[in-house]
């Protein structure tokens, strides 16, 4: 009987490439699939949730110039019916951004603005298929100047969010309790994410003590309205520490702590506390850490920048990156880039600069983001679909009987 061995990568919107014998199908399918930056991605990899950004004026090459306006709108693509542009909510905004979407990648929260008078305040949509944008009222009120949602349960009914007007306050949102306060720390909390359920959040607290400065407290916390925010300690050698994502279940965290490697990924769970997992973000002799961004998630040094980004839901796989190259941390592997991981376990190479910013629950789906850019090219989201471990394991067993030449002479390449 014969069997037909297909590799397809598709790259940059057309390369199939070909076939053999002697083996069980597999498929890498890599697909451009529209400019601009992903957001989420649905637990099973099929839909992806990103948003386009441009501004129109600004000074030209001839010396004109007119007042820049900026733009921002959400997409969504599916393999079932590739891009849809998802339009914009009614409030007359130029900016709305995609904050998060449902595992199952039916619904989105997307961020936008209203005017009331000269004012701008922020307001929030939950988007469908069926329904379209439905606004959330209750986080429509002008108070805070500003409010920023960092993410959302499995079924986007509950959301955690930080807003600033005369201080910052943090909250958790459900649908049927609208905000809870998140407290219990000094200083400014920063939440990062929350359990499928809704019921966990994580993050970290900021707290300039005027006794002691310059110097800060950054202590990583998980918290419930039961417990309230409790901190999860130190590594050895540090008293800084952030968390920055949590399992499905809401029982593992992830985060970045100061240790004796500097900056060092941690992994923490109640029975075992917080275990360092020898990945050095930051050496001990980088000057001392600041939030660079307005997320908090990208620590900015002189020497060093880094962001951990996605894990699958039981936390066995962690995805980062270290000045602009991402990372991958795995139970067998530990760490290794993403791209060397890549060619190892599958032969792909991707395109230098390409970044890898989310994951699917089962680690087999990537989606990113195109390198550094210019006006020509402007970043764009791709997708990378490879085979489960278990494929791999019997593509390489059949491959055996046909000689590693062959193997070589049909290893697929992107880029």
């Amino acid at each position: 009987m014969r069997r037909k061995q297909v590799i397809c990568i598709v790259a940059m919107a057309a390369a199939v490439l070909a076939a053999g014998e002697c083996s069980r199908s597999l498929a890498l399918e890599f697909e451009i699939l529209d400019v601009g930056s992903p957001v989420g991605i649905s637990a099973d990899g099929s839909v992806v949730m990103g948003e386009h950004r441009y501004t129109q004026g600004g000074c030209g090459p001839g010396g004109g110039c007119t007042h820049p306006v900026h733009f921002a709108q959400p997409f969504r693509w599916s393999l079932e019916d590739g891009v849809t542009d998802l339009g914009a909510p009614p409030t007359g905004s130029l900016v709305h951004n995609a904050v998060g979407i449902s595992a199952d990648g039916s619904t989105m929260i997307v961020s936008t603005e209203v005017f009331t008078g000269l004012d701008r305040v922020p307001a929030f949509y939950q988007w469908t298929a069926d329904g379209g944008y439905t606004p959330i009222d209750d986080l429509t009120a002008p108070s805070p100047l500003s409010m920023h949602i960092w993410a959302t349960s499995a079924d986007c009914s509950a959301f955690v969010g930080m807003e600033s007007g005369q201080g910052c306050q943090t909250f958790l949102w459900t649908a049927d309790r609208g905000k809870i306060s998140i407290d219990g720390m000094p200083g400014d909390i920063h939440p990062r994410d929350i359990s499928d359920d809704g019921r966990v959040v994580v993050g970290y607290n900021h707290y300039m003590d005027p006794a002691t400065f310059p110097s800060s407290e950054m202590r990583a916390f998980r918290w419930t309205e039961d417990e309230g925010a409790v901190p999860l300690g130190n590594l050895v050698g540090g008293e800084k520490s952030q968390a920055f994502l949590v399992s499905g279940d809401g029982e593992t965290i992830v985060g970045a702590a100061e240790s004796e490697l500097g900056m060092e990924l941690f992994r923490w769970t109640e029975s075992e506390g917080m275990v360092g997992l020898g990945v050095q973000l930051r050496s001990p002799t980088d000057p001392d850490i600041h939030v660079g961004d307005e997320d908090g998630s990208r620590m900015v040094n002189i020497s060093s920048t880094w962001t951990i980004f996605d894990m699958t839901p039981d936390a066995s796989t962690i995805l980062g990156s270290i000045n602009q190259r991402s990372f991958l941390w795995d139970d067998v592997h530990g760490m290794r880039y993403a791209d060397e991981a890549l060619m190892e376990d599958y032969g792909i190479t991707l395109p230098t600069g390409y970044l890898i910013t989310r994951l699917s629950d089962d680690g087999t789906v990537f989606v990113g983001s195109t390198g550094p850019s210019d006006e020509s090219m402007p970043v764009s989201t791709w997708r990378l679909a490879v085979p489960e471990p278990s494929t791999v394991v019997m593509l390489l067993t059949a491959m055996a009987g046909c000689g590693v030449g062959a193997w070589r002479r049909r290893r697929g390449r992107v880029g």
